[in-house]
């Protein structure tokens, strides 16, 4: 709009607001535990909330084996990460939407636990039989 030869600019939309929220161990204070994991993240933007859940191997050393959230209404997105027998480290990490495998990746270590190896596979419909990768 002009006003005496100056363009003035009038803003037409509301403030964006967005709210996020951190779940620990699934409770929104963090314990005495440092070890907290983090289970939920809701992020919240014109009355739309996004979730994502993590779960993780609590029993032995608290690595995450699966992450979920929806990519947009109609597709939802589930990242798996399966460890290896001595539960220490992840030997196998898949990505899968709306049940179907995208990608995987498969990792090898050494005896000192060193990645010496990581193998993926991008939209291959076998990789469902790729549960265990080893060297």
């Amino acid at each position: 709009m002009y006003r005496d030869k100056l363009l003035v600019l009038e803003s037409m939309t509301a403030p964006f607001v967005k709210t996020i929220t951190w779940i620990y161990d699934n409770s929104t204070t963090v314990a005495q535990s440092k070890k907290a994991n983090l289970t939920r993240y809701i992020e919240t933007a014109d009355n739309v909330s996004h979730i994502t859940d993590m779960v993780y191997d609590v029993a032995n050393f608290n690595l995450m084996t699966s992450k979920s959230y929806s990519k947009d209404a109609n597709t939802t997105i589930v990242e798996e990460f399966a460890l290896r027998a001595d539960r220490r480290l992840v030997e196998m990490s898949r990505v899968l939407e709306n049940g179907e495998i995208k990608e995987a990746t498969g990792f090898s270590y050494d005896s000192s636990n060193r990645l010496v190896a990581e193998r993926q596979y991008f939209n291959a419909p076998q990789v469902s039989a790729l549960d265990r990768v080893t060297s």
